[in-house]
């Protein structure tokens, strides 16, 4: 199923809101794009649950170059500094862009690079900064690692909740056109129940741990707004349905984690499991036999959920899952260990300023070559690792956060063949990701216009970008 935003999203900068879907996720539909055919080199990759038709991705298209899924001609010409510079002087100097604009083009094949414009000026990401917290986890983790939410004995007849960091925990329902189905709290419920039943136990009194993240909920490089006006909740190793006060509200639980442990209890007592007291937060014995346990999908899917639909709330809690890796499920622990990951990975990080794992932050800075870069090698089967932060990229004019742009007549040639991630603050606008040109040739690029002026005029400017490389072999 193709997912289109709503038209009001593109106003959401005058709100200063990010660019993620300004709607509930249990409204989208997750683009099962998990397949990505033959991208880099000649090799097929796959990720996730299922196999999509890689056709879905295509048929949007009526560009010249050919779709970003199609097999790669890795003898094809590379284009020149001096082709891409001539045709791309009338996008790169819209006005709306402002006066300073970075933009990086490298061969996705090889990370040659083939056009830079101010390319290590660390500039404000916006929320291509998902784009490092995706390389990062999957770095750290692996595609296929799950995240578990358990619940273990504690002493007597105590029972603890404990987050294992993930954020597509839902509540009782799958929310519509998910997939694959997140993890679901009632299940858990279902499950702790039939334990404590078996054993003749009908009585509890419940605690709950989200330890594995620590120090503060919100960066301090954040605005107070973003909280309360929904557009991310206090991260928390331990939430459900994204922090929401309920399912289907915008409006954030101050403690996710509390939150999660009073709806558990409800559960647990309409299943005829009496629960005593409120739910007191612990640490929970490591060595605790387990009563029950719900797991995430595979990383892999929740990397591309978060990059199709810029979801801030999992790119925070990816964030913290690799600073956790490391030993420190902090803000603070996410910055070092993300820059570990990325330098580890070969991608340069002279300037990089990390304050979260969204991009919401001010003070987030990346160049538009380590984001070109990120880029070419997660397209390369030197990385497989990576390959799930390319099947996650929003496809032009048809899913995610492009879903609604390449419209006009001077986008179309990259509708179906660019696959890239948006970015969107106040007086920020980014696009970084992958397009195969006229020759053949697949194509790393990053743009970063970070004093832009017009919000709807500079996304098209951008677009033109990518438009043009897709259309043009720019010899």
């Amino acid at each position: 199923m193709l997912v289109r935003r709503p038209s009001w999203h593109r106003y959401a900068d005058h709100v200063r809101h990010p660019d993620r879907q300004r709607v509930h996720p249990g409204r989208l539909a997750v683009v099962a794009t998990v397949t990505v055919g033959l991208i880099g080199v000649n090799a097929v990759v796959a990720h996730g649950d299922s196999t999509p038709n890689p056709s879905s991705s295509t048929s949007v298209g009526t560009a010249v170059g050919g779709s970003a899924l199609t097999p790669t001609t890795t003898n094809a010409p590379l284009p020149t500094s001096v082709g891409i510079a001539k045709a791309l002087v009338g996008a790169l100097r819209a006005p709306a862009l402002g006066a300073r604009v970075g933009f990086v083009v490298v061969d996705a094949l090889t990370g040659q690079p083939l056009y830079d414009s101010r390319g290590s000026t660390p500039q404000q990401p916006a929320s291509t900064m998902k784009l490092l917290t995706a390389a990062a986890v999957l770095s750290a983790y692996g595609p296929d690692h799950r995240l578990t939410t358990r619940v273990v004995r504690g002493s007597g007849s105590t029972i603890v909740l404990i987050g294992g960091g993930d954020a597509t925990l839902a509540s009782s329902r799958t929310p519509t056109g998910i997939s694959p189905a997140p993890a679901k709290l009632s299940t858990l419920a279902d499950r702790v129940t039939a334990a404590l039943k078996a054993t003749k136990q009908a009585k509890v009194a419940l605690q709950f741990d989200d330890h594995l993240f620590t120090g503060p909920r919100m960066s301090p490089a954040w605005s107070a707004s973003y909280v309360a006006s929904g557009v991310v909740a206090p991260v928390s190793s331990l939430s459900v349905d994204g922090g929401r006060r309920t399912p289907t509200s915008r409006a954030r639980a101050s403690d996710p984690a509390a939150a999660a442990a009073a709806a558990f209890a409800v559960m647990l007592k309409k299943r005829g499991i009496a629960v005593s007291g409120k739910p007191v937060r612990v640490v929970a014995t490591p060595s605790a036999p387990e009563v029950a346990q719900v797991v995430s999908p595979p990383l892999a899917a929740l990397v591309e959920r978060m990059l199709t639909f810029s979801d801030n709330d999992l790119a925070e809690a990816l964030s913290h899952l690799v600073g956790a890796a490391a030993g420190k499920g902090s803000f603070a622990g996410a910055t070092s260990a993300t820059t570990t990951q990325l330098a580890n990975l070969g991608v340069p990080t002279v300037g990089l300023v990390i304050a979260d794992g969204s991009g919401l932050a001010r003070t987030d800075r990346v160049t538009s070559r380590s984001l070109s870069l990120i880029l070419s090698k997660a397209s390369s089967t030197s990385g497989p690792a990576l390959w799930p932060l390319v099947s996650g990229l929003p496809v032009a004019g048809a899913t995610g956060t492009l879903a609604t742009r390449f419209g006009d007549l001077s986008t179309r040639a990259g509708r179906g063949v660019v696959r890239a991630k948006t970015g969107t603050l106040t007086s920020v606008s980014s696009l970084a990701g992958l397009v195969r040109d006229h020759s053949g040739r697949l194509l790393a690029f990053a743009v970063i216009a970070d004093r832009r002026g017009d919000l709807l005029a500079a996304e098209r400017a951008l677009d033109r970008v990518a438009a043009t490389l897709a259309s043009c072999g720019c010899r």
